[in-house]
């Protein structure tokens, strides 16, 4: 198995716990006001009303950045395992598909609470 696989195995599984843990919060609205895991825009830090709407409208997105980053997780280390040095390139695109994806949806979730907040 390679560094590669590893690396990026344990990364996009630490993502997936971050996105998951935010999105449970968030939902639920737990996450408190101006936490580090929560989305780092200033038109949700206005007011408590507009941290928890804001991040009520992201929960989902940020639910599926969960599961994009388990799944490119889970690629990685199966890709690794069986693939072995055959599978490099296939490592590297999964690997930076993955990051890609991870950042968009991070991106689209700060976007959804942003105009969430901004349709009162």
């Amino acid at each position: 198995m390679s560094v590669l696989a590893v690396a990026a195995a344990v990364v996009f599984f630490i993502c997936s716990f971050v996105f998951g843990v935010i999105a449970a919060r968030a939902r639920s609205g737990s996450l408190m006001r101006g936490s580090r895991l929560g989305l780092r825009k200033k038109e949700l830090r206005v007011s408590d009303e507009a941290w928890t709407k804001g991040h009520r409208a992201a929960w989902p997105i940020l639910a599926m950045g969960a599961a994009v980053c388990l799944f490119h997780g889970l690629g990685v280390l199966i890709a690794g395992l069986l693939m072995g040095t055959d599978g490099v390139a296939f490592l590297q695109v999964l690997t930076v598909s993955g990051v890609f994806m991870a950042c968009a949806l991070w991106i689209v979730a700060s976007a959804a609470a942003v105009s969430a907040v901004s349709r009162r």
